[in-house]
């Protein structure tokens, strides 16, 4: 059975689905094989795109063989895929509870379980779990910071844990609007998403000094190590011109790492820093006509915004680019004017993309757990990108 199995294989990586399947059909269906060859039928049907007919056949044959962990991990991919993702959640927990203790099914299980915020699988995770920096993460997030505390003990000293104990002090205090003291102490992170920006000064618009001589100074370094420098000589000039500081600390001032209301508006504009129109101020315009019922002008606007020329590309383009800001501010403004058939499309629209971003959330959670990327996890987390009433 091993070299069937291992045939059919060679076949799914060289692309030979049919091949695969004939030799999947040819084998006698046996308790053996029913768990080691037929699931990776499910998996063709998974990979040619035919989700629904993979779940079918993937459920029948757990049916006949319920502790089939094979068949289970590719009925996952299928569920996910199709963002059915308590029923993804309910899979990966069953091959826990079956006996499959690999790295990769507890990373799933929590991805989820940071989703969806269900953490009610962690004292069985705790039993066969191996990765005490990853648990304790989640119970953080779960409440339960007694248990996460006792198991942050037993790891021992390095960076990550060192980045998550920083991190622990903001998501318990919550004091700190998308962790920006963990961004503050790993520099490395805050340059690279700078630097991916095609307008990198933006993010340090109308900056002032925060009255802490301590986040000055990395608010300094981090536009030096950034901008040019004509742009990096007037955020200087901004941040001295601020008058006498409040507070001056160092590194291991406690006050300067907890301090809500200045570190809140570092990176934003001095209005309401949770006001996307406020960011991206390209858009007020255009959510403008649209709030006073100017919506052929609206869409005209978004469709010459985005480069696209019909509302079907610019529908499509809003649920692929997960722009739920946009889609929703559409379908608000079309039902303030009474238009409910044409608002529900938009609330159907904006629940794709939704389920698109949290599967996207999911899969970017799973990567940077596998290569233990906590400082990034937990900003990931404190985005708060996704509405997690999923």
């Amino acid at each position: 059975m091993e070299e069937i199995e291992n045939v059919v294989s060679r076949k799914i990586d060289l692309c030979l689905y049919e091949e695969a399947l004939q030799i999947i059909d040819s084998t006698p269906l046996t308790g053996a094989s029913g768990v080691s060859v037929y699931p990776y039928k499910g998996q063709i049907l998974y990979l040619q795109k035919r989700y629904e007919e993979s779940i079918t056949f993937l459920r029948w044959l757990i049916e006949k063989f319920p502790r089939n962990i094979r068949a289970k991990r590719f009925l996952y991919l299928s569920f996910l895929t199709l963002g059915d993702f308590k029923s993804s959640f309910n899979i990966a927990k069953e091959c826990w509870e079956d006996g499959d203790y690999r790295r990769s099914t507890l990373i799933r299980i929590l991805a989820h379980s940071f989703v969806l915020s269900d953490f009610d699988f962690l004292e069985s995770l705790d039993t066969h779990c191996d990765e005490p920096l990853l648990l304790s993460m989640a119970y953080v997030y779960s409440g339960k910071l007694d248990r996460a505390v006792e198991i942050m003990r037993s790891i021992e000293e390095s960076d990550g844990s060192e980045i998550y104990l920083d991190a622990l002090i903001s998501v318990h205090t919550k004091s700190i609007h998308m962790l920006d003291y963990v961004r503050y102490l790993n520099e490395d992170i805050f340059i690279k998403a700078i630097n991916g920006l095609e307008k990198k000064q933006r993010v340090f618009e109308e900056i002032k000094s925060q009255g802490c001589e301590y986040i000055d100074f990395k608010i300094m370094h981090i536009a030096k190590k950034t901008l040019g420098m004509s742009e990096y000589r007037n955020i200087v000039e901004n941040i001295s011109s601020g008058g006498r500081a409040e507070h001056c600390c160092k590194k291991d001032c406690f006050l300067g790492k907890l301090r809500t209301s200045r570190e809140e508006t570092v990176l934003f504009r001095k209005n309401d820093p949770y006001s996307p129109a406020g960011r991206y101020s390209e858009l007020e315009g255009i959510f403008g006509r649209l709030r006073a019922g100017n919506f052929s002008g609206g869409l005209e606007g978004l469709k010459k915004m985005y480069g696209l020329r019909t509302t079907p590309d610019l529908e499509k383009h809003l649920k692929n680019g997960q722009n739920t800001l946009v889609i929703d501010e559409v379908g608000k403004s079309l039902l303030d004017y009474g238009r409910g058939k044409d608002s529900s499309y938009y609330t159907d629209l904006s629940a794709a993309a939704h389920s698109l971003r949290v599967r996207d959330v999911i899969e970017c959670l799973s990567r940077l757990m596998d290569e233990n990327m906590v400082g990034e996890i937990i900003e990931l987390l404190e985005l708060d990108l996704f509405n997690k009433n999923t």
